[in-house]
């Protein structure tokens, strides 16, 4: 394990993914990092089927990846979606399936400034074959406490509210009397309310992907009644969803209930279920004016 910052050499195994990846997209220089970084390097054991690649943001390298790509899997170039870390920095993605690893394959510079939270901060680097724990990520783990590198105010606060969800599910972290983690999404939360989006990506699209994160981050969860029992207590979604938060408050019959649901549908679908008929209804309006294609009425 490494200390903040400092550099060490990558295992035979990981070394060998990480060559076999370069190879992969005929880079000269990549960085692995987010969660499968950490996890790779025995932070969990379960298995790791996503892998984040950056590259350096160069247009003229785009075309002949999307063509290698295309002939590694047989199917048609895959869409380069633009997006914005840290609401300046921008980042060109491609998605590619590869031996059971889904890889999001970005074009980004300055890659120390993509970790949101410390917990998420191992970058490998190629062809240098080391590995960097750039803001304390094995001390995050140790601690089951994960703080903002950059504050709250430096993004979207949908999307950070998502990642809080997703790691605590993912590393066990308990959200509720929890000070830094209540902490965290008491100003999420209320960052949210006042939050206006000047574009579909940190608008709709967030929206949309926090609605996917909740039923996502139960399920992924040790013990999914305890992570909702969790939710509830924290009041991690009295914002966002409060139909939900109202439902959860309500305690263990809906938390099982909840629990028992085996895809996003499904749960929103239980939840929807669950509620008094005016609820279920502002329930189902909220989820649908997230999806591509839907205007709010004015």
């Amino acid at each position: 394990m490494s200390d903040t910052g400092e550099t060490k050499a990558l295992p035979a195994r990981q070394r060998a993914l990480l060559e076999e990846i370069a190879a992969l997209l005929d880079a000269e220089r990549l960085v692995l990092f987010g969660g499968a970084a950490l996890d790779l390097l025995g932070a969990t054991s379960r298995g790791v089927k996503d892998l984040d690649i950056a590259l350096p943001l160069e247009g003229r390298c785009i075309p002949p990846l999307l063509i290698r790509l295309r002939s590694c899997s047989g199917h048609p170039s895959p869409p380069v979606r633009p997006y914005l870390i840290n609401l300046d920095q921008p980042v060109l993605m491609v998605e590619h399936h590869w031996r059971g690893h889904h890889l999001d394959i970005n074009f980004v510079d300055d890659v120390h400034r993509i970790p949101q939270f410390d917990i998420e901060s191992v970058q490998w680097r190629y062809p240098e074959g080391d590995y960097l724990d750039l803001y304390g990520a094995f001390q995050a783990l140790a601690a089951s406490t994960v703080r903002p590198v950059w504050g709250l105010d430096q993004n979207n606060p949908w999307l950070l509210l998502n990642r809080v969800l997703r790691l605590a599910a993912k590393y066990d972290l308990r959200l509720a009397d929890h000070p830094v983690h209540q902490t965290t999404i008491e100003e999420l939360n209320h960052r949210i309310e006042r939050w206006n989006a000047l574009d579909d990506f940190h608008g709709r699209q967030a929206r949309e992907a926090h609605y996917r994160t909740i039923p996502s981050a139960a399920r992924r969860a040790n013990d999914p009644i305890r992570y909702l029992r969790d939710m509830a207590e924290a009041r991690a979604v009295s914002v966002t969803v409060p139909e939900l938060q109202g439902l959860l408050d309500r305690g263990p019959s809906a938390w099982e209930a909840l629990s028992l649901a085996l895809s996003t549908d499904g749960f929103w679908t239980a939840a929807a279920a669950l509620l008094p008929d005016s609820q279920a209804m502002a329930l189902t309006a909220r989820l649908a004016l997230a999806r591509p294609g839907v205007e709010a009425f004015t």
